[in-house]
């Protein structure tokens, strides 16, 4: 989905209209990548340098999943599957060196 430039608003609603023949999707070009990180602690533990992770580089972003916001503000670890770690790059070989990279920067 990271690749998608289409309007997704306006895919979904020519879907929800059955009028998904008219559309037609348009993709960024190169490769991306996932890397689903899992808890590794107890539920509960904090989740840092996120910030970090996403400035390896403009392409990376984060999709949570099993966190949320403690009392003080900062995301805890709720659940098995935590975070998906998400890049692009030229190709699928610089999109997985991106996303490990993010990877290696969140504790």
């Amino acid at each position: 989905m990271v690749r998608m430039e289409s309007d997704l608003a306006q895919v979904l609603l020519a879907a929800s209209r059955g009028e998904l023949s008219g559309v037609s999707l348009k993709w960024s070009p190169g490769s991306a990548m996932v890397v689903v990180m899992a808890s590794k602690g107890y539920l509960g533990t904090e989740i840092r340098n996120l910030e970090e992770a996403e400035n390896v580089a403009p392409t990376v972003k984060i999709f949570h999943a099993g966190t949320a916001l403690n009392s003080d503000g900062n995301f805890i670890a709720t659940g098995g599957r935590v975070l998906g770690v998400t890049a692009t790059g030229r190709d699928l070989e610089e999109a997985r060196d991106r996303a490990y990279q993010a990877v290696e920067e969140i504790s």
